[in-house]
């Protein structure tokens, strides 16, 4: 257990990888709620790569299962339920009516709910919902169905192949799915390639549960909700920059850890993030590429 395990399938460079790595975490965290399951960084065949700590660290398949099972195996019980926007996410507006009465929440809902909707702008989504409102709950519904133990191993331990059914079952949060007209020999839209591969489901899978780690906030685009991490709410601006730390880290200091002031900065003070255990610093922005949103290839701005 003192050693941890290496999950030496996760790019921290990558967007996807490192929110799987978050979601990892924080499902191991509410699964062993007896432990103080930890997270770390450190460079490892030329990438940072994130090593947990906790009593499944001996046993790999063993950890995979488990994540498994602390899943939700359907949408239907899942947090995500409450996108719906065909009933205007009744459920969160009834979440808001709650509170506004003094009622008493549940504090693993209020997450979920902060982070995928707002009482203010109620037609404002995070910006790392990249797929189209009509797209999104069924790719939700799609990635949560189908995700298995095997799909959560081949994520954490093993290189990327990119072997799994891309078309409705991803959040588009990899760099690689900007897959425009020039860039490609069929029509994005029309991809038969889509149905084959493209896709890392259990990273999908995992990076679903670092949702309720970004808050989001009204802000001037009441299209977008302005979200932990992020700076800038439109195409032209929207930035997320995210942290990589070599200290063991709990979830509750995670969660301090990608909310510093500091990492916004145009150019981070090394310093001062070396000294809150913070070794390296990764930036994308949010563009739209023919009308599809996308995440751009990170820099190391740290």
């Amino acid at each position: 257990m003192s050693d941890g395990i290496l999950l030496r399938g996760l790019d921290g460079s990558n967007p996807l990888a490192f929110l799987a790595a978050l979601g990892t975490l924080r499902t191991l965290s509410l699964a062993l709620p007896d432990e103080s399951v930890k997270m770390s960084w450190e460079q490892f065949e030329g990438a940072w790569r994130p090593r947990v700590f906790c009593s499944l660290a001996a046993d790999s398949e063993k950890l995979a299962e488990t994540l498994c099972k602390a899943l939700h195996p359907t949408r239907e019980s899942h947090p995500t339920r409450l996108v719906n926007y065909q009933s205007g996410n009744a459920e969160a507006t009834k979440f808001y009516q709650a509170v506004r009465e003094g009622k008493p929440i549940d504090s693993e809902f209020d997450s979920w709910v902060t982070a995928l909707t707002s009482d203010v702008h109620p037609d404002a989504t995070s910006p790392l919902q990249l797929t189209r409102s009509d797209y999104f709950v069924g790719n939700l519904d799609q990635i949560i169905a189908n995700t298995t133990a095997d799909h959560i191993g081949k994520t954490l331990f093993f290189p990327w192949r990119y072997a799994d059914r891309l078309s409705g079952q991803s959040l588009h949060l990899d760099p690689s799915e900007d897959r425009r007209h020039a860039y490609q020999w069929n029509k994005p839209s029309g991809d038969p390639n889509r149905n084959n591969a493209g896709n890392m489901l259990g990273a999908n899978r995992l990076a679903i549960e670092a949702m309720p780690l970004f808050l989001g906030l009204p802000s001037t685009n009441p299209e977008r909700l302005l979200m932990t991490g992020w700076t800038g709410v439109r195409a032209v601006d929207a930035t997320w920059t995210w942290p990589v730390w070599s200290t063991k880290s709990s979830l509750d200091v995670v969660r301090s850890i990608i909310a510093i002031d500091e990492l916004q900065a145009s150019l981070p003070n090394r310093c001062d993030l070396v000294a809150r255990g913070v070794d390296a610093v990764y930036r994308c922005r949010r563009i739209l590429g023919d009308k599809t949103p996308n995440l751009t290839p990170s820099q190391c701005v740290v």
